[in-house]
């Protein structure tokens, strides 16, 4: 009788060793440890070993994981995953010295011990990743919801943009229709060689200046009508007008054409696809422009007939780190000098017409330069022969 007092109280006084020691470590870590995750980390095993110790004369030797895993989960799902981590190592040590027998010491008294502590290992492993599934998610989340608020604002100012170029071509239309008068007017005296050049070219830069007023109210009232295109024409007309200006003169602009296709869709927009393309690809520092025009066929979906044009050059070509906002509303690597609308135009009106804009660029080596391919549905019956005198124009 005497001995099993004994046994007892040897057991008692190592119990109360085992809690006075568990609470100095827990106190030193939280005098280091001044985060509060892991200051939740510390705090949620201790009250797991609290509450177990407390149940110990009626569970005994069962369930002595179950509250540390409510710990690590609790944990988890406050702070996230590395504060759990902390915690799982924590309960597995409180929960493996002091709850599973023999009791404080290092081993299992049998083999159903090591099968719990290996299904409480799984257990807590399966809490931190769900923890980290939970995170993950919640991150995408809010990344879904800042990408929307930024295309809802880019939304109001593209509103915004539309409503005022509508209404500063609205208001341009006056003046330039009495200038159209003017210039009409004085083309009709006599004039010398030199200055009736000088009137010509006043008189096709307002002509210009028209045709740019009507393709933007076109462009955001929706007024122009599909009709046939005739796609060689318009880069023809682009690229004479863009080749006139003085600092473009120096760039060898190269068209290769295979056949003449003709195209159902607006005019002015197609022919604002091709000037932006084309402007943008003579701006870019480069020496030579090539501009291809072909039959082919559609590679994403397989099997669509229709129209490719591609426009390379040998320019800076566009940085890999914004090459995917380069489509983006007012985004342009030319501060000074651009909307950042044009691309973002460009990829419109492909897209209206069922087509698809693509961009490959390089900024150093052999292959240095920019080139876009654009692709436009349409019948295969449209493509008609070429005269080989155009095929092999060039620009300069």
């Amino acid at each position: 009788m005497a001995s099993s007092l004994g046994d007892s109280d040897q057991t008692t006084n190592v119990r109360t060793t085992s809690v006075r020691f568990v609470s100095r470590v827990l106190q030193a870590i939280l005098r280091r440890v001044r985060f509060s995750g892991y200051s939740l980390a510390v705090v949620s095993v201790l009250l797991a070993f609290l509450l177990r110790l407390l149940a110990d004369p009626w569970l005994g030797d069962q369930s002595p994981y179950l509250l540390f895993v409510v710990a690590v989960a609790v944990t988890g799902l406050y702070e996230g995953v590395r504060p759990a981590l902390l915690a799982a190592a924590l309960g597995t040590v409180a929960a493996y010295f002091c709850f599973v027998p023999p009791r404080y010491q290092w081993g299992f008294a049998g083999v159903s011990d090591a099968v719990g502590f290996g299904v409480y290992v799984l257990g807590v492993a399966s809490v931190i990743l769900l923890t980290h599934a939970r995170i993950r998610a919640a991150k995408k989340a809010e990344q879904h919801r800042v990408r929307a608020e930024e295309i809802l604002l880019k939304a109001e100012r593209l509103s915004a943009a539309g409503q005022m170029a509508s209404l500063l071509a609205h208001e341009i239309n006056n003046p330039l229709a009495a200038l159209t008068n003017v210039m009409f007017l004085l083309n009709q005296q006599p004039h010398s060689s030199a200055s009736q050049e000088l009137l010509t070219a006043a008189t096709n830069a307002l002509h210009r200046i028209n045709r740019i007023a009507g393709m933007t109210l076109g462009f955001f009232f929706e007024k122009d009508t599909a009709a046939a295109v005739r796609i060689c024409e318009i880069v023809d007309e682009v690229a004479e007008s863009v080749m006139a200006v003085g600092s473009f003169k120096h760039i060898n602009l190269k068209r290769d054409f295979e056949c003449n296709p003709i195209l159902i869709a607006s005019q002015p927009r197609i022919r604002q696809l091709i000037a932006s393309l084309i402007t943008n690809a003579v701006e870019s520092e480069a020496t030579v422009v090539r501009v291809r025009v072909r039959t082919a066929m559609d590679w994403r979906p397989p099997g669509r007939a229709g129209i490719r044009i591609t426009i390379a050059d040998d320019g800076r070509g566009i940085r890999s780190d914004i090459r995917e906002d380069i489509f983006e509303p007012f985004f342009s690597t030319k501060i000074e000098k651009a909307t950042g609308l044009g691309l973002w135009a460009s990829r419109a009106i492909a897209v209206r017409n069922d087509g698809t804009i693509r961009l490959r660029s390089a900024v150093r080596g052999p292959r240095k330069g920019t080139c876009v391919s654009v692709f436009l549905p349409t019948s295969a019956k449209t493509a008609v022969p070429l005269d080989l005198t155009r095929a092999a124009g060039t620009a300069k």
